[in-house]
């Protein structure tokens, strides 16, 4: 397997092939370590916070930078950079790091990957930080550019939710080893091109990334009254069926509108364990619902398959395409969990019927 693309697994796993393609797109990009890298002024650093002595570890270093000074309460960090201090009291250090790193101006990663955007803050302080923080310090003459980082990976709505998607698809700490867990690597790789307008994303890139941060971030947690995963599997409600309905009418129908004739939503229709939602190519603001007569026992058949395995019944989605009264409908037809119906899985399932319909001729 090409190792650029070893994140394949998890973008599957967090909204489908779209969402591969973002990812891969950024991923060809100068990553934010390469360009502190190839930073001419040596008097930039960017490393991990200081380790304190251990038993297990002979090593011992004092480091007077440290003792004694300021240093971040690591459970005090919030995600939008605020934080609160305390007194380093340690006096021997495993790895203490050099003095610079902990010297204005400096940006703070914490490593942990929130919901909505990397935790970081700018500081214009001496300030120390342990290694569950990651630093990058600029010379005072290079103050502007450390701040364009910040900015563009914390402070830039358009842009900060963009990385936060790409270390969620991209991690091997993240949503594996721990929910929230990062690496310093997680950091490194963030793509930092000269030209942001390779970080803007398309509107249907919008809907992949805002799932990823809303829905996808909640996968694995618990499904209970209180858990953060019932969120994904509880009944879709009806204000997001339509939400549903017009991205995937949206995605078709600059391809398909023409003449008069578009794909339209129709109603949907909703049983204890599943829901029916019926599109329709035809005549514009025309398309008014019809239930086959066939379906139900179609819906049966293909939803529900308790034969192929007598200790277990497994759950299908599924295409049923009918023409109905001069449309050509489409029937999807799915659990009612709300991870079925997402914006993102709108697109996924417009991409399908598009294939299933060039496939006919259509």
């Amino acid at each position: 397997t090409d190792a650029a693309k070893q994140f394949i697994w998890k973008t599957n796993l967090l909204g489908g092939g779209r969402l591969f393609h973002l990812i891969y797109r950024l991923s060809l990009l100068e990553t934010l370590k390469q360009f502190i890298d190839r930073k001419k002024n040596s008097e930039w650093i960017y490393s991990v916070g200081y380790i304190i002595k251990d038993i297990s570890n002979k090593r011992k270093l004092r480091a007077d930078f440290i003792t004694g000074k300021l240093t971040i309460n690591p459970k005090s960090f919030k995600y939008n950079g605020d934080f609160d201090t305390e007194i380093e009291n340690s006096e021997l250090f495993v790895a203490p790091r050099k003095k610079e790193l902990y010297t204005a101006p400096h940006i703070i990663f914490k490593l942990v990957a929130e919901k909505s955007k990397i935790p970081m803050a700018f500081s214009d302080e001496y300030l120390c930080f342990n290694s569950k923080f990651v630093g990058i310090h600029a010379p005072q003459s290079d103050r502007e550019e450390l701040y364009r980082i910040y900015d563009r990976l914390h402070k830039n709505e358009t842009t900060f939710k963009l990385y936060q998607t790409f270390i969620l698809a991209t991690s091997s700490s993240a949503m594996i080893h721990r929910e929230t867990s990062m690496v310093k690597e997680d950091i490194d790789n963030l793509p930092y091109p000269e030209e942001t307008e390779y970080l803007i994303p398309s509107p249907t890139e919008e809907i992949l990334i805002n799932d990823v941060l809303e829905y996808y971030i909640h996968l694995g947690k618990a499904i209970s009254k209180k858990g953060k995963g019932l969120k994904l599997n509880k009944k879709v409600s009806k204000d997001q069926l339509q939400n549903f309905g017009k991205t995937f009418c949206d995605l078709l129908n600059p391809i398909y509108a023409k003449n008069g004739k578009s794909w339209q939503c129709g109603k949907f229709y909703q049983t204890e364990s599943f829901t029916i939602y019926q599109f329709g190519y035809g005549k514009n603001e025309c398309l008014s619902f019809q239930m086959p007569d066939d379906l139900y026992d179609v819906v049966k058949s293909m939803i529900y398959d308790n034969t192929s395995n007598r200790g277990a019944i497994f759950t299908r989605v599924c295409r049923y395409y009918k023409h109905l009264n001069g449309y050509d409908c489409v029937f999807l037809i799915k659990p009612n969990a709300t991870r079925y119906w997402l914006n993102s899985i709108a697109l996924r399932d417009a991409d399908e019927t598009f294939m299933d319909l060039r496939k006919a001729g259509r």
